[in-house]
């Protein structure tokens, strides 16, 4: 499918394990579970590969971003002056508390903080993000993964974390593994946990870890094979694992727009230091755009949602996950990759930047420009082509009102389907066919102690049209690994937490 995959080579990251893609079931020693015998379950009810890449990596700085960041003055007694000043910290604490002199490779990912461009910048072989856990906005959690890894050309890796902020815990054990906080009804839903394993699978990441699931996926009872018996969560994993090795080959993931972020973003939308970039340094008006832009493409993500359960992390796309995240000092060959650029932040360009979106659009990519960058950019004064490229740009100054009758108009243009309702979605490429994962996150809410909650009222239709004109030869919904009406059209019943991933193939 080459009218959608500009070049392969930048969208096409390299794999953590040499095997491939990987579902980590973490191991972890606490009593009544012996370690040996949870890998042994592990393996033998094929749920997953306990402990898959930890022994890949000489540096594990996991989830560094919750403890080494300005708001915490145990790690920094003063704040930073200026923005480069904070990210030369960051890259100063992880040498001195992560790395300490060790060889590559290094690991690096991030919880509640969106800093993997500078992990790239810093030289870290691997990034990644934790998810669940209350972070917010998992959707532009895999937008700046997957940006950055296309940018600094890297693995990518996710955590599924099923603590529920840091007092409530899935535990089966019946011991109380984590005090007070453990129970078999605590953590996140396990409809959350699934819709998890499977935004990270299909956008992209080539490892994804289940936290805690060597404790968390199974009951301390053996079966008739000597392995603890699988729990509910234990037989969510082995679903989601033979779905993994069922289809191996889930295609490109597909973004066709690109946000073109300033280096020294220090973006925590959704974090509890909302409004503070580097939880220091007050938002300017490019930070409020970009907060804003964040919330056209994924509603509700970025607000603060901590008395709403399980609200703010997974949401409705009315473009699908359809946008990656750049930041200015990205190649060429990068940024040419992707058919849309979106400027954005507090982007001061120097010379050679510059020119860099120069020829970009003039080798035929498309600008998307609000007027208040017209001083970096005295180029383009007004939307047209320039060379075999255009530029759209739109005003007043750092509104984004323009965009929302401009965004709808390229999502026509470049994405592949339309798609009702109030639904997550997202588009993947192979060579023959198009794969749609559509999903209900609508419905489904939970007290961090309590069971979750089904509203039924919020069941969609949801009607998807495939634009191709190529005959079809078969349409197959993979999910529940059935046959479909081989039709351009189909129409989908999405109760709450529904997940539906179609793969259309053409003659």
């Amino acid at each position: 499918m080459k009218q959608y995959i500009k070049d392969k080579k930048v969208w096409v990251t390299p794999n953590l394990c040499k095997d491939g893609f990987e579902f980590e079931i973490q191991v972890l020693k606490y009593h009544p579970y012996d370690t040996d015998k949870v890998r042994e379950s592990v393996v033998g009810q094929d749920i997953g590969t306990p402990n898959s890449y930890r022994g890949l990596v000489n540096v594990h700085a996991e989830e560094w971003t919750n403890s080494l960041h300005f708001g915490n003055p145990g790690i920094f007694a003063d704040p930073p002056k200026t923005r480069q000043e904070a990210v030369e910290r960051y890259r100063q604490k992880l040498e001195e508390r992560y790395i300490k002199g060790k060889p590559h490779p290094w690991l690096s990912f991030n919880g509640h903080f969106t800093c993997h461009h500078y992990a790239g910048e810093f030289g870290f072989d691997c990034i990644g993000s934790e998810i669940g856990c209350l972070i917010k906005n998992n959707q532009m959690q895999m937008a700046f993964n997957r940006g950055a890894a296309r940018q600094y050309h890297l693995p990518w890796m996710i955590d599924v974390s099923p603590w529920y902020d840091d007092f409530s815990m899935l535990d089966y054990s019946g011991c109380s593994i984590w005090g007070v906080a453990s129970g078999p009804d605590f953590g996140h839903s396990l409809s959350y946990i699934e819709r998890e394993y499977y935004l990270a699978y299909m956008s992209g990441a080539t490892q994804i870890t289940a936290e805690a699931a060597g404790i968390t996926a199974f009951y301390p009872e053996e079966n008739e094979n000597g392995h603890y018996k699988l729990s509910p969560h234990g037989e969510l994993c082995k679903s989601f694992y033979e779905f993994t090795k069922r289809n191996p080959d889930i295609g490109i993931p597909y973004t066709p727009f690109a946000l073109f972020l300033d280096l020294y973003h220090g973006c925590n939308y959704g974090s509890p230091f909302k409004g503070k970039a580097f939880e220091v340094f007050p938002y300017e008006r490019g930070d409020w755009f970009t907060y804003n832009l964040m919330d056209l493409f994924y509603k509700g993500g970025c607000w603060e949602t901590w008395d709403r359960p399980e609200l703010g992390s997974l949401g409705a796309s009315p473009y699908g996950d359809s946008l990656d995240v750049l930041v200015q000092t990205a190649s060429l060959e990068v940024m040419q990759s992707y058919p849309v650029l979106i400027l954005s932040g507090c982007l001061s360009l120097s010379d050679a930047e510059r020119e860099k979106v120069y020829a970009y659009v003039e080798n035929g990519g498309t600008l998307v420009m609000n007027a208040a960058y017209t001083e970096q950019l005295p180029k383009y004064t007004d939307s047209g082509d320039y060379g075999a490229g255009r530029v759209i740009r739109f005003g007043p100054d750092w509104s984004i009102h323009g965009l929302r009758n401009i965004l709808p108009k390229l999502a026509e243009e470049y994405l592949p389907f339309t798609v009702s309702g109030n639904v997550d979605y997202m588009v993947n490429v192979k060579e023959n066919s198009l794969i749609l994962t559509v999903m209900n996150h609508e419905g489904i809410t939970k007290m961090p102690r309590e069971l979750p909650e089904v509203d039924l009222s919020k069941t969609q239709m949801v009607n998807v049209l495939l634009k191709e004109d190529a005959p079809l030869a078969s349409v197959r919904e993979l999910y529940a690994d059935t046959a479909l009406p081989t039709m351009a059209q189909q129409n989908l019943l999405m109760e709450p937490g529904a997940i539906r991933i179609l793969e259309f193939t053409f003659q």
